[in-house]
């Protein structure tokens, strides 16, 4: 999708907040090299266009954000858990459709989380994340309550051994059994997709060509996919930093 040319902004972590026939609203953290953080925006982009119509910033911190995984409740309400890892804390938010704004923090658990993912699991809600140091490591921390609003305490730690515990997106629910997207930071932060079935990986999404840093982020709302598809600014000279990474690191 396009972007209007004002715009100094990168607008990764795509989630899918509401769709029709003509447009698709998305949750983003919006980067803009001006206050040099990442803020947690609207946008909308027009289907027919390819173009983003609208950006409006739903919520601003003096600390940087990103990930605004998106919560939808029985009665209609979203809740949003957006990554706050640099104020120490996780912290989810009511969205006020009327204001256009995340309001009403509640305090989730007391740690620099990074890319939680929560779901409901025999009665009780699981929160999947990694944490600093070793965000893009190996370790899955889990955690538990008894509401999706309250606090969350620490009950495993999960090894898989190599740098791919980091969350990607929502569970997938398939015939199969619960699929986990996760991050492949083996030897670069957000490489691929890896798509993990307990501990074993039965699939991937990487991008081809040297052109690709990786893809950061994958989400599914209804029917619709979104990816965050990274593109480098300077494709020959990235590519063979990288290949000179992996040489050193293999």
């Amino acid at each position: 999708m396009r972007r209007p040319d004002t715009l100094d902004e990168t607008l990764p972590d795509p989630f899918i907040l509401a769709e029709n026939e003509h447009f698709i609203q998305f949750l983003v953290e919006e980067f803009d090299s001006c206050v040099n953080r990442g803020r947690i925006a609207r946008i909308v982009v027009d289907k027919k266009c390819d173009t983003i119509t609208e950006c409006h910033i739903i919520l601003d911190l003096p600390t940087h954000l990103s990930f605004p995984a998106i919560y939808r409740d029985e009665e209609g309400f979203i809740y949003v858990h957006p990554e706050n890892s640099a104020s120490g804390k996780s912290s989810i938010y009511r969205y006020d459709k009327a204001e256009d704004k995340l309001v009403e923090p509640l305090e989730l658990v007391d740690k620099p989380l990074t890319d939680a993912i929560i779901q409901y699991e025999n009665g009780k809600y699981i929160m999947y994340a990694t944490e600093i140091p070793g965000e893009a490591g190996p370790f899955l921390k889990v955690f538990e309550s008894d509401s999706i609003l309250k606090p969350f305490v620490k009950v495993i730690k999960i090894d898989f051994g190599k740098k791919t515990a980091r969350m990607e997106e929502q569970f997938l629910k398939k015939e199969y059994g619960i699929i986990r997207p996760s991050q492949d930071c083996i030897y670069d932060y957000g490489e691929a997709v890896l798509f993990y079935r307990g501990k074993e990986i039965i699939g991937e999404l990487r991008p081809s060509g040297w052109r690709y840093e990786g893809i950061h982020t994958f989400n599914t709302y209804q029917n619709t996919f979104v990816i965050d598809l990274k593109k480098y600014n300077h494709a020959w000279i990235h590519y063979h930093l990288k290949a000179l990474k992996k040489k050193i690191k293999s």
